[in-house]
Order: C-alpha cells, then structure tokens, then sequence
C-alpha cells in the first residue's frame, strides 16, 4: 500500500508539473505576441516622432514657446498651429484660402508686392524710397510752377508797360502769356494728381502694414511662448520610446549568432540560428572571435577570420561549412557571427548606389550591381527605391567612385558634351548620396565592407 501511494503522489506531481509547464509556454507565447505589438507601436511612433521634428527643432528655445501657448490655450501644440496656420493664411489671403502653403504664401507675399525673397521690410523700405522720391518730384513740379508763376508776372508786367506798343507786340505778348498759363495749370494738375496718389498710397500702405504687423507681432509672441516646453514634451517622448528600443546605432554592431560546435576536421561547423530565424540555405557569415571587432567604417575592408556558408537548416540550429579562412585562427565555439544584411528580428532597409567590381576584373558594371541587391533581398533585407537619402535607411552601399570628367574641349562635339555632362552629374549625385549620409550618421559600406559583414566570397 506505501509502494502504490507514492507512485500516485509521483504521477500527481508529474502531471501538476506538466500543466504547469503548457501554461507557462502560453504565457511566454502571449508576451512574445505582446512584445512583438509593442515593437510595432515604438516603430511607428519613431517615424511619426522623425516626421514632427528633429533633434535639433526640439531643443531649440522657441520650440518650448510654442507649447506653453498651446497649453495656455488650452488645446494639443498641432491643433494650436493649425489654428496660427490659419489665422496667418486669412489675413495674408484676405480670407480667400484656408491654409497657406508655398505657392499661396508666394502669392500673398506677390500681392503685398514683396515676392521672390524680398521680404515684407524690404518692400517698406522700398515703398518708403519711392514715397521720398514722389516727395521730392512734388517739391521740383512745385518748384516749376513758382517759376512759371513768376515769369507769368514778369510777363503780365512787360504787356502792362507795353501797352503803347504796337498791336502785334501785345498778341505775341498775350499768346506767350496764354501758354505760360496753360503749362502752369497742366503742372498744377500733375501736381495735384501726383500729390492725392502719393497720399492714398501711403495710406493704404500704413494701414495694411499696421493691420499686418499687429498680428503678425501677436502670433510671433503666441508661438515664442508656445515654443517653451516643447522640448521637454519630445525629450520626455524620446525618453519613453527609449524604453522600448532594440536596435543600436550602427546596425553593423548587431551579433546574428554564435558557433556552437566544430566538427571534427571535415570544416563542419554548427551555428544557433535555424529556419525559425529565418535563415536560408547559402547564407555566408563572416566569423569573429567577439563582437567589438565588427566595425562598418573600416574602409580597408578586413574580414573576420573565416567565412561560413549555410548548407543544412534546421529549426533552431543550421549546419554550415567553412568557404574560407585565416591560417592560424581556428573557428571555435563561442565565436559570433555577422551579416549586415540577415537579422532575425529586424528588416534592414540599404540604398545601394552605383556600379560594382563583384568578379574582381577591375571593370565596374551596373550588371555587378544587381548582383548585390539581388543577394540583400535573398538574404531578407529591403531596397529602398531611387537615389534620396532618407531617414529609414539602415545602410547605404555604394560602388565604385566615379572619376570626375576633364573639361571638354572648345570645339567638342554634341555627343562628347552630353557624355561630360553626365559623368559631372553621375559623380555630384554620388557625391550628394555621400554626403547626405554622413550627415544623417547612416553607416555606408564599399564593396569591401560589404564582403567583410556579410561573408560574400562571390
């Protein structure tokens, strides 16, 4: 009877441990699927947090003014300027558009005659410099009219002390003293004319610059103080998304798995990554002996110290075999393994930009080039279209360095200037790529440092 019960406890026990474990496993599947959703919720906001405001928008001091304005209105900082956007648009539009973008600012600032750049002081002073020039043309016009007013006089007394002249003399005098009045009274009327317009104009230009500066002070004002906690809102945001962040600044860094055995002298070598990793027969690795030696700057291109490539994939584990190697350095357990473009649980996103050198002849060709985004989309990363240096990039890859082209000659043909042409542009726009990713701290990669964190060996 003791031998039957303690199996029974035995058999309780094991079972209890048995459903212990299935709940655990559902609990673990639920937090994975939890886990996953929150990744796609951080992903999400980090592209809409790039597309509101960079680094330096938020840390600037106006930015702080602007939401405690927003805050004093009680309202969100987006609604509040929507709403400036708005006010902004009805009084430079006169009401005729509700919201300003760049053509319609343009035409307002066109109506307000201060387009192209000019800006709204520059057409003040302008406006100013013609209101003193209509000044002083008024003083000149005023001046000539004094002066024909005198010679009127001058000649109204010659014809009273003439009297006693002969007829002839009196109706060349009158005739001159007809044309004297008739030029003064057409001065008179320029003047008078020139005069009201120069006064409307400076009215009307008072006026619409007052209405224009009272409100344009007051929304300055209102997006100064609204501007002032700003930065501590996306600094507090960027501290929350911080929480939730998995992937480093150099997505070069990241370990894709380990060596876990080395088979006895035949070049096996068995990794911890499988198909559940999404890894696929042919993958290479590059092999390093720890993880601070995968670098995507270095441009001399050094490669770890073998090259493994995938030829049996199981679940959680494949078998690879080694397709180059360092004499002297040994593939053993515990060595990482680095692919630039595979993650098992991120998908890279790589420009890749120019003609490449893939079969070593020296000859890049736009043919080599396809061969490398065909192995980024075999080994699960993603191309991005065209040629612009956008925020979402994990890599930019680029080809060879395109020669800048030597002046054409003065009496170069049609075909040799069109050739010059777009040998300038193919190297600007190589250039441009450049550029625009060192200033976005982007890693980009030759083909060099393409073989040396993927394990390309073709």
């Amino acid at each position: 009877m003791a031998t039957r019960s303690a199996g029974t406890g035995v058999l309780v026990t094991l079972v209890t441990f048995v459903l212990a474990t299935v709940g655990l496993l559902v609990a673990c599947v639920m937090l994975l699927s939890e886990l996953q959703k929150s990744r796609a919720t951080v992903e999400s906001q980090k592209a809409f947090q790039r597309d509101v405001a960079s680094d330096a928008d938020v840390r600037a001091p106006d930015a702080q003014s602007l939401s405690v304005a927003a805050k004093r209105r009680g309202t969100r900082l987006v609604p509040f300027l929507i709403e400036l956007n708005q006010r902004m648009t009805s009084q430079l539009t006169g009401g005729t558009a509700t919201s300003l973008d760049d053509e319609k600012f343009e035409e307002a600032m066109t109506q307000l005659g201060a387009a192209g750049g000019t800006g709204v002081k520059a057409r003040i002073d302008k406006l100013e410099g013609e209101l003193r020039t209509a000044t002083r043309s008024a003083a000149s016009l005023q001046s000539q009219v004094d002066a024909l007013r005198g010679q009127l006089e001058a000649a109204e007394q010659a014809a009273a002390g003439n009297r006693d002249k002969p007829s002839q003399t009196m109706e060349e005098a009158g005739t001159t003293i007809a044309q004297l009045q008739s030029a003064a009274e057409g001065y008179r009327s320029d003047l008078a004319a020139l005069q009201r317009s120069v006064e409307e104009t400076r009215q009307n230009f008072e006026q619409r610059f007052g209405d224009y500066k009272s409100e344009r002070d007051a929304e300055v004002d209102q997006l100064k103080s609204s501007k002032a906690t700003l930065e501590t809102q996306l600094a507090e945001a960027n501290r929350k998304l911080a929480q939730f962040e998995t992937k480093p600044a150099d997505p070069a860094l990241l370990v894709d798995g380990n060596v876990i055995q080395v088979g006895s002298g035949d070049g096996t070598i068995f990794i911890d990554v499988g198909r559940k990793q999404r890894i696929q027969p042919g993958m290479t690795f590059e092999v390093f002996a720890t993880a601070d030696q995968i670098r995507s700057s270095d441009e001399q291109g050094v490669r770890g110290k073998a090259t493994l490539q995938v030829m049996k994939v199981g679940d959680d584990s494949s078998t690879a075999r080694v397709v180059r190697s360092v004499p002297g350095k040994p593939v053993v357990r515990g060595d990482v393994l680095a692919n630039a473009v595979y993650s098992p649980t991120h998908k890279y996103r790589f420009l890749v930009h120019g003609n490449f050198d893939v079969n070593a002849d020296s000859q890049s060709s736009a043919a080599e080039t396809e061969v490398i985004r065909s192995r980024i989309v075999e080994w699960g990363g993603s191309l991005a279209p065209g040629d612009r240096v956008t925020g979402e990039l994990d890599f930019v890859v680029l080809g060879t360095r395109p020669r800048r082209p030597a002046q054409p000659l003065a009496n170069a043909t049609e075909a040799e200037l069109d050739a010059f042409t777009q040998a300038q542009n193919a190297c600007d726009l190589y250039e441009k790529i450049e550029r625009d990713a060192l200033e976005a701290r982007i890693p980009i990669l030759n083909f060099n440092r393409f073989q040396a964190l993927t394990g390309m060996t073709d």
